[in-house]
């Protein structure tokens, strides 16, 4: 969960500085990064490199709007309904984050990194290869004393599937 003290002038014309909670859980952090093909910040380099505005505001949108709610008093809810998220985008609040990060250079990374940290996950999924791969190497790192023993992996080099033998 990402705690943001906001300041920023209400409609009333006074000076208010309120904080705000924006979380994203694993499993919806999980369909942001699959979408997205890559990291949060990978993602937000792309948009710069291509000098795609339209792309990163609807970058910001979503994570913002996305992951702002309200946290329950007992910390056992975050509450992420429409009602609660409209209130957020017609404040000054939200326009004052969403100048921030769309003009403070490395600050919607930063945004989104948090966001991410929250949610534990920062890449996007692994394929079932990459992740039979991933296991081998852990268990080849955990018997060090059994070097001649340990069998070195092949991969299919058409399909990158695990093969039976090996060294």
């Amino acid at each position: 969960m990402l705690k943001r003290s906001i300041t920023y002038t209400n409609f009333n014309g006074v000076q208010e500085t309120k904080d705000f909670y924006f979380n994203f859980t694993t499993p919806e952090l999980t369909r942001i990064l699959a979408k997205l093909g890559g990291t949060i910040e990978e993602h937000v380099a792309k948009l710069q490199a291509n000098q795609d505005h339209v792309g990163m505001i609807e970058f910001i949108e979503l994570l913002v709007l996305g992951s702002q709610g309200e946290k329950s008093a007992d910390g056992s809810l975050f509450v992420k309904d429409e009602e609660t998220r409209k209130k957020f985008e017609y404040s000054m609040a939200y326009a004052e984050l969403f100048e921030e990060l769309l003009t403070v250079e490395g600050s919607a990374a930063a945004f989104g990194q948090g966001l991410a940290a929250g949610a534990v996950q920062t890449e996007a999924p692994k394929s079932p290869t990459q992740l039979q791969k991933e296991k081998v190497a852990r268990i080849m790192e955990s018997h060090p004393e059994h070097p001649g023993n340990v069998v070195t992996p092949r991969y299919d080099p058409n399909t990158g599937e695990l093969l039976e033998g090996g060294n």
